[in-house]
């Protein structure tokens, strides 16, 4: 099996289409929804008198990610959904997939169809320059709330007010977040959270509650493992945010969104902080990071030796 990475924004957007190119003799991409929302949030991105008009920066950037071999990961609030309701979500550095139909060979093996997402729909209408006014509306909406700092801000202040907590560095983050959730006590809580956080309907809702019970009410990390990755990286979010290891910047949140992908790759990419602090905190062993930096240097060096 290929290896698979993932890439976010700041990585992606260092790289040329012919170094993107060359990573696909090694990788396999999986893209992120959070990746090509970021990229469509560009749209209503102003620009300087002299640079390129949005349109044809977005236009760019959806050419750019499909030079090479790659695939779209299912969103990540409906593999929480399912694993809630005790879908077996495997977490083993392989990407997470909707399938359209299955086949069975003459020789007995059995294969599936892969379902083009809406993501990759989006992606091909904007490499031939086609946006439609829901894209238009989206993009306008993605960069109203990912460049509101003041919502952010809100959100510290009232964490600090509510939650006394003095954490030196983000190994004493770790230990805090990986305390607070195996707190039995608090199970039952977390789950409503869910509910609340990962659009989770009622009726949908309900049916986890039984199965939760039925089970013995155990721990989350148990009952639910991606789920559980998903909610560390949620708490150390709010924690980060209230103790002041992670800033106010307000696409900090959404940055975080391509933590939630991680079990379903074997490499991650990025010249962010923020996932720079985290990542040795969400790591398997089958997995590495990759400062964008570096993966940028070498592919340079790959292209001019193949040129």
């Amino acid at each position: 099996m290929a290896i698979t990475i993932i890439i976010d924004k700041s990585t992606f957007q260092s790289l040329n289409f012919d170094e993107l190119y060359r990573l696909s003799c090694y990788y396999t991409h999986i893209i992120t929804p959070v990746l090509v929302l970021e990229i469509l949030g560009d749209l209503k991105k102003e620009y300087p008198e002299g640079k390129s008009p949005p349109e044809e920066r977005v236009k760019d950037f959806a050419n750019k990610l499909f030079p090479m071999e790659s695939i779209v990961n299912m969103h990540y609030k409906f593999l929480v959904r399912g694993d809630l309701l005790g879908d077996q979500i495997t977490m083993d550095g392989r990407p997470i997939v909707g399938t359209q139909n299955t086949y069975l060979s003459s020789s007995g093996q059995q294969g599936f169809l892969v379902a083009e997402t809406e993501e990759e729909k989006a992606i091909y209408n904007w490499k031939d320059g086609k946006f439609s006014e829901a894209d238009k509306q989206l993009s306008s909406l993605w960069r109203m709330t990912t460049t509101n700092e003041e919502v952010t801000r809100r959100l510290k202040d009232t964490l600090s007010t509510s939650v006394s907590m003095k954490i030196a560095n983000f190994n004493e983050l770790n230990e805090l977040v990986t305390t607070s959730l195996n707190n039995q006590a608090i199970q039952q809580t977390l789950l409503v959270a869910f509910f609340q956080n990962y659009d989770i309907n009622a009726a949908t809702a309900i049916r986890i509650l039984q199965r939760w019970q039925i089970e013995g009410k155990p721990l989350i990390k148990d009952f639910a493992p991606y789920a559980y990755h998903c909610l560390r990286i949620d708490t150390f979010f709010l924690f980060g945010l209230a103790s002041g290891l992670i800033g106010t910047r307000p696409t900090n949140r959404v940055d975080l969104e391509y933590l939630y992908y991680i079990p379903f790759s074997n490499i991650f990419t990025s010249n962010d902080k923020v996932h720079k602090n985290l990542i040795p905190f969400l790591l398997q062993s089958y997995q590495k990071f990759i400062a964008g930096s570096e993966l940028k240097e070498d592919l340079k060096n790959i292209v001019v030796n193949f040129s």
